[in-house]
C-alpha cells in the first residue's frame, strides 16, 4: 500500500509511518504565512535539531511537498501524479 503523509512536523506518528510503511510522499503543511527567509531559518534550525520532516522524507526516498496557502491546484497535481492508495493526515 502506497501512503502519503500530511503533517506539520516530524512527530512520532509521521516518523513511525516513514520507518515502517511504503511512504511515497510527504507533505509539510505550514500554518499561516512564512517569508522565504523565515522558512530557510526554520529549515536550518530543524535540521540542526534533527527534526526536519523534509530531510527525514528524503532519506527514505519519499517525494516532499511544502504546502503553502494558495497553491491548492499545484498540490492537487502533485498528489495525482503520486497516485497514493491512502493519505494520512496528522
Amino acid at each position: 500500500m502506497k501512503l502519503v503523509v500530511i503533517s506539520s512536523s516530524l512527530n512520532p506518528v509521521s516518523r513511525f509511518l516513514l520507518d515502517n510503511y511504503s511512504v511515497i510522499g510527504v507533505v509539510e503543511s505550514l500554518p499561516g504565512y512564512f517569508s522565504p527567509i523565515a522558512l530557510r531559518l526554520r529549515d536550518i534550525y530543524l535540521a540542526f535539531r534533527n527534526q526536519s520532516l523534509k530531510r527525514y522524507a528524503r532519506k527514505r526516498n519519499a517525494a516532499f511537498y511544502r504546502l503553502k496557502k494558495g497553491d491548492t491546484s499545484e498540490f492537487q497535481n502533485w498528489l495525482t501524479r503520486l497516485n497514493p492508495d491512502l493519505v494520512v493526515v496528522y
